[in-house]
């Protein structure tokens, strides 16, 4: 396979700046530097002497009637990328809000994240329970262990730090040329979910492997937030989910379908998301349990982004979609099932086991009927589109 194929995702790099590389866009951007691109000097000079040239002594007449009757989910398409992601951001923020419990000295016990329902109540989405201290210290061994498949790994670790859509973009096609909107859509999410990860990570507060040994050593810098969860688990495991959802449109997001055989292409991207969380413990970094909450989290989230989506964008008639999402608790994760003695650890086949329910993660009660979110919708309409189009 080409080495570019396997960069397709990295236009959620280049969607920060609002372009894609080669496209008419671009080649816009380029040569009308002055509509809405950085100053220049030369430019503003030359457009001052032009409008002298064409104005002259002409009286201005201003167009009647030319105000933006469009609604806000049609001026969306308008805006330059950074700034719909703002305003995404905004009103994927403004309904759900975080709340903590239990606190200790050390940080809090448990962190739940609720949404807004139809029914004018908040709902839980997902709920984390950290793991005691002394399942961290426990695991720091099993971390310990993983330093063996560093040299293996070591490309994809470094790499995946900031960038896992490339590795996404190698499993199922995200090439900029066609699927501008899939990448924005999920770029979007992924700075939703990373700020919510953050606020989960900062409440629980819990230590990094390395600070319960120094034989861990990581291979990349530690970063400054907690273990627990995992965020790059959040975002792959996200990522997956959405992928999922706009593959199968008609089935509720999860990662191995009890309804019917397990689809390959969706099991290799729950396949390539375990696999991004666990360089992260082969790092040197995070603990399985960090990798299996994460997990939950991304999951739980895509979930309610879709229903949130597709309630916006479902006819009168039809029934509002729901999302169930889970709970996990960090202390029932601690222990191997088969090996009470062993520390569990984190792969596709734990994801599918934590999805069926096990002690670890259950169901949210009565699944959340969330608020529509309209201008989020106009991504995923967008992406929606590309996916049905696939083909050609």
């Amino acid at each position: 396979m080409p080495i570019s194929s396997g960069r397709s995702g990295r236009s959620g790099r280049s969607g920060r700046s609002g372009r894609t590389i080669g496209t008419a866009t671009d080649i816009a951007d380029e040569i009308f530097e002055h509509a809405g691109g950085e100053s220049s000097y030369l430019m503003g000079e030359a457009l001052i002497v032009q409008r002298d040239a064409l104005v002259q002594n002409d009286e201005i007449t201003p167009d009647s009637g030319k105000g933006n009757a469009q609604h806000s989910t049609g001026r969306m398409l308008q805006l330059d990328q950074v700034y719909r992601a703002s305003v995404v951001h905004s009103e994927l923020t403004e309904e759900v809000r975080v709340k903590t419990t239990a606190s200790t000295p050390g940080g809090a016990n448990e962190v739940t994240i609720f949404s807004s329902s139809s029914g004018g109540t908040d709902q839980p989405i997902c709920r984390i329970i950290r793991p005691d201290l002394s399942d961290f210290e426990r695991d720091a061994a099993l971390v310990a262990s993983y330093a063996d498949l560093r040299d293996d790994r070591l490309p994809e670790i470094d790499i995946q730090i900031s960038d896992q859509l490339s590795f996404f973009g190698a499993v199922t096609p995200l090439q900029p040329a066609g699927f501008k909107w899939t990448l924005e859509m999920i770029s979007a999410a992924l700075d939703w979910s990373t700020m919510l990860a953050q606020r989960v990570k900062i409440a629980l507060g819990c230590p990094r492997p390395e600070l319960f040994s120094p034989l861990i050593q990581p291979v990349i810098q530690t970063p400054s937030h907690g273990a627990f969860p995992s965020g790059h688990s959040t975002q792959a495991h996200m990522i997956a989910a959405l992928l999922t959802a706009l593959r199968f449109p008609d089935h509720e997001v999860e990662p191995l379908p009890h309804d019917r055989a397990p689809d390959e292409h969706v099991l290799q991207l729950f396949r390539l998301a375990s696999r991004v969380a666990i360089n992260r413990t082969v790092a040197g970094v995070h603990y399985p349990s960090d990798s299996a909450s994460g997990a939950i989290i991304g999951i739980s989230l895509a979930r309610l982004l879709v229903a949130r989506a597709r309630n916006a964008l479902k006819e009168d008639s039809e029934a509002d979609m729901a999302a169930t999402g889970y709970a996990f608790d960090g202390s029932a994760y601690a222990l191997d099932a088969c090996e009470p003695r062993r520390s569990r650890d984190y792969d596709i086949n734990e994801l599918a086991h934590l999805m069926k329910g096990d002690a670890a993660a259950t169901p949210l009660g009565a699944p959340v009927t969330p608020l529509p979110a309209p201008l989020f919708a106009v991504l995923w309409s967008k992406a929606s589109e590309e996916w049905k189009h696939r083909w050609g």
